[in-house]
């Protein structure tokens, strides 16, 4: 999607700060190109991950990569 991007410079650095962050096991999805949000799958569960307010939402309705890039 536009904005986003799924080529990351240091992935398990990003997704042991997910993981810490929210409790969650998190397998990194997008990250923002020129932003600080990042989005994640942990089980079956999408979400949304910002770090520079530390606030995170799961996304709803979606329940695959093809409906979260529509989505976004």
């Amino acid at each position: 999607p536009t904005g986003w991007t799924a080529k990351f410079i240091n992935p398990n650095t990003v997704q042991n700060m997910l993981h810490y962050s929210t409790g969650l096991t998190a397998t990194l999805e997008l990250a923002e190109t020129n932003g600080s949000r990042y989005v994640f799958l942990s089980s079956k569960n999408y979400y949304l991950w910002n770090t520079a307010s530390q606030e995170g939402w799961r996304i709803l309705n979606v329940k695959s990569r093809d409906e979260l890039y529509t989505q976004l």
